[in-house]
């Protein structure tokens, strides 16, 4: 009889080192990161909100299998942390906690629902006319490079008025009133 039980609890043991040592995806993920995007250079403060309370260590946050950064349980429900460089891209983030089970350190990797973005950041060649009225109205063709939906433009700190997007290397945009000068 005590072989027996001394049997099954070393086959209990075996069990769980065994699960804890495979990666466990989550199906429906971890919950939601925002923003779900950022430029190559990386740096960008992401906060994750998990759909149920997040037990145990947060041992690890990746994107696309590289480290993130500053990595902060905020609450029950969040992580914050900041989204390391990476290629331009989709990529999965992972979120590594280590939780117990009968007393045993159990490992859980949790995939991010929607994943991550990662986008060139955008440059200009050239802004066309270089000036115009203080009132604002006048119609600005940018061009450039890794331009998206979304961006935004400013003139000094005043937002342009409105942004059409013509593609990627081009988008007309209507300046605001503002102070002369450069």
């Amino acid at each position: 009889m005590v072989f027996r039980r001394l049997v099954t609890a070393l086959a209990l043991v075996a069990a769980l080192s065994a699960y804890a040592a495979q990666p466990a995806y989550a199906l429906l993920g971890l919950g939601t990161a925002t923003p779900n995007q950022g430029t190559v250079v990386g740096g960008t403060v992401v906060n994750i909100q998990a759909l149920d309370s997040i037990a145990g260590t947060v041992e690890s946050v990746t994107f696309g299998g590289v480290p993130a950064t500053n990595v902060l349980l905020v609450g029950l429900f969040q992580i914050r942390c900041n989204a390391p460089a990476h290629a331009a891209g989709h990529v999965d983030i992972v979120v590594h906690l280590q939780n117990t089970l009968l007393g045993l350190p159990v490992d859980q990797y949790l995939t991010v629902s929607g994943g991550y973005d990662y986008f060139n950041p955008p440059t200009i060649a050239s802004v066309n006319p270089v000036a115009g009225p203080v009132a604002g109205g006048t119609s600005v063709t940018i061009a450039g490079a890794n331009f998206r939906t979304g961006m935004s433009v400013k003139f000094g700190p005043n937002d342009a008025t409105s942004i059409s997007l013509n593609s990627a290397t081009q988008m007309t945009v209507t300046t605001p009133p503002g102070p002369a000068g450069r």
